[in-house]
């Protein structure tokens, strides 16, 4: 997730060139960092460094998981009247099985699926591409959202929020602690015209204390572990939980966390170097 305001303007990208393994492990790290947002390439990926945090301290932190990975890496500032011809540049449309297809407004329009979602490239987390949001929309399509209240936890661009609506959800409540995220969520859903959702700016305190019949959590790890016990108290009986921004060297200390709070385990999906988990309650 990002942790800028978007009224910050110019930003220094970070392409860093390496395997695809790589890859997956560094953006997990990074992700962790000041970086504002991330996208992944043929070779490699770019990440976004606010111009206010200084180039110097970006360039310190690269320096320091290069003791750890093996990567190349550039840097080049980016100011924002460049932002729309980078992420077009840069994100391509991603087809979900016939479930969906995620494109951006200067993308053709494409029919061959059941749903389509229009985002907003901006600096916020969730198009489709990454592991983790691709597995989540994958096993959204295995559940039936018809009628249901959803949970949308760490919405990002609203992408997970914007296809439960589609999918016949009767109301969905997205909420993200970045500023970016909610002023991004908000404008994707007047995009795809989406009228349902809910959205606010928080974290996991301030999520209501009532239930809903789907929760989306594609976040990361520390904020899983410690948001289990509450997601299991406003999960309904026979809920599902869709949990993801879990790497697979994590899978067994997030399990044990599980079975402690008493969820049922349904199934286990694996892309790359994530997993993604289905879970439901009595």
């Amino acid at each position: 997730m990002s942790k800028i305001h978007p009224n910050i303007s110019d930003y220094y990208c970070l392409t860093v060139i390496t395997t695809p393994a790589t890859t997956e492990l560094l953006m997990a790290f990074l992700g962790m960092e000041p970086f504002s947002g991330f996208q992944e390439t043929e070779s490699g990926f770019l990440a976004y460094w606010p111009a206010h945090q200084s180039l110097e301290a970006g360039k310190a932190v690269a320096d320091k998981y290069k003791q750890q990975f093996d990567f190349e890496s550039s840097w080049e500032l980016i100011k924002q009247k460049n932002w729309n011809a980078v992420w077009e540049s840069n994100f391509t449309p991603i087809t979900v099985g016939d479930l969906c297809v995620v494109r951006a407004p200067f993308h053709e329009q494409v029919d061959q699926v059941k749903y389509e979602i229009v985002i907003e490239p901006k600096m916020a987390f969730g198009t489709g591409h990454h592991s983790t949001t691709f597995m989540m929309m994958q096993r959204m399509g295995e559940i039936e959202f018809a009628g249901k209240s959803v949970l949308d936890f760490g919405c990002g661009t609203g992408i997970l929020a914007i296809l439960a609506s589609k999918m016949g959800a009767s109301s969905v409540f997205a909420i993200d602690y970045d500023p970016l995220c909610f002023e991004n969520t908000k404008e994707n859903t007047i995009l795809n015209q989406t009228r349902n959702v809910h959205i606010q700016l928080g974290e996991g305190k301030d999520i209501p204390d009532e239930k809903y019949q789907v929760i989306l959590a594609n976040i990361n790890l520390t904020v899983i572990l410690n948001s289990l016990d509450k997601l299991f108290r406003i999960l309904s009986a026979n809920g599902a939980l869709l949990l993801s921004g879990i790497l697979l060297k994590d899978k067994e200390l997030v399990i044990d966390s599980i079975n402690k709070n008493n969820f049922i385990l349904k199934e286990i999906l694996t892309n790359k170097e994530w997993i993604c988990i289905h879970l439901t309650r009595l």
